[in-house]
């Protein structure tokens, strides 16, 4: 059996839009994290925390919109020393070398 492992991943998320804030949804592979408005101000990053308890492999942050909005994501970041940043959307959690 696959050791899961609790890890946070913590990506910053910018937003540009012309009439109102979009709604968004954030995923990690196919699992819906975070469902919301964007209502920060435009030039905010918004700070997004994912608490994961998974096995190792790779993983990718994807957002999905209705609008015609763009956004951006930059600098993952995670909790812990097991975990690769690959890029601005993606991460591995690597597996133990016992």
């Amino acid at each position: 059996m696959d050791e899961q492992k609790d890890i946070l991943v913590q990506v910053d998320l910018h937003c540009k839009w012309e009439r109102s804030p979009p709604m968004y949804r954030l995923y990690v592979n196919d699992e819906l994290f975070s469902e919301r408005n964007y209502i920060w101000q435009a030039g905010e990053y918004l700070r997004e925390n994912l608490v994961l308890n998974a096995p190792a492999g790779e993983y990718k942050i994807r957002i999905e919109t209705p609008s015609t909005s763009s956004f951006k994501l930059r600098n993952v970041k995670c909790s812990d020393d097991s975990v690769r940043t690959i890029d601005n959307e993606t991460f591995e959690i690597l597996a133990n070398a016992d």
